[in-house]
């Protein structure tokens, strides 16, 4: 698996997963569970971390930059 992207925002993470299933790319997210106490935990821990595998991150990171 490869980190394709951080952010401390849940429901970005679940629309970018919504949006990499939609091309038949599988996830993995970690540190989604957080959300009730976020403002507790460093930055760094807060982050939501979006993961593919390695044969997928070159076209998740084009349909990335394409979606932003």
């Amino acid at each position: 698996m490869k980190l394709l992207y951080e952010t401390m925002d849940a429901i970005e993470a679940e629309m970018l997963k919504g949006l990499l299933k939609s091309y038949g790319i599988e996830t993995f997210a970690m540190g989604n569970d957080f959300d009730s106490i976020k403002g507790v935990l460093p930055h760094s821990d807060a982050l939501i971390r979006i993961f593919v595998s390695e044969n997928d991150f070159e076209d998740a990171m084009e349909i990335l930059k394409a979606s932003e």
